[in-house]
């Protein structure tokens, strides 16, 4: 019961979600790429390493953003989003068990996982979406 209620999940969000995967990558990716390869890239006539950097403002995103997923995915945008997609379904599905504990309905642990997997709600942080 409980797999076929995360693929049923994973196919309402799918549908739901489908046009992200199109999106491209917007401004401020753009920038994190840039800073990363300013700050660290070869030639870089600053004195930060990467921990000193990762310490900075916006460091830690840079360094994930230029660092690890440009190496990976390069800049095709549809991989990361993909990523993006797959780190929000862990993030639903592990709110199956909590909302399972505290209400002791599979049926409204599936509906929570389900509204969190579907709603704008993070997707500043699960898609980049934020310009």
């Amino acid at each position: 019961m409980i797999i076929f209620s995360f693929l049923l999940i994973i196919l309402i969000s799918l549908v739901a979600l489908r046009n992200t995967f199109t999106l491209a990558l917007f401004g401020d990716d753009w920038l994190a790429f840039w800073r990363y390869l300013e700050v660290l890239g070869p030639g870089s006539v600053h004195g930060y390493n990467h921990l000193s950097y990762f310490l900075t403002l916006y460091g830690p995103q840079d360094i994930l953003m230029g660092g690890i997923l440009r190496p990976v995915f390069d800049f095709n945008s549809t991989l990361y989003y993909l990523l993006s997609y797959i780190f929000r379904l862990i993030a639903a599905f592990s709110l199956f068990p909590l909302i399972f504990y505290l209400t002791k309905s599979k049926l409204s642990a599936f509906f929570g996982c389900l509204f969190f997997s579907i709603t704008i709600i993070g997707f500043e942080t699960t898609n980049w979406v934020f310009n």
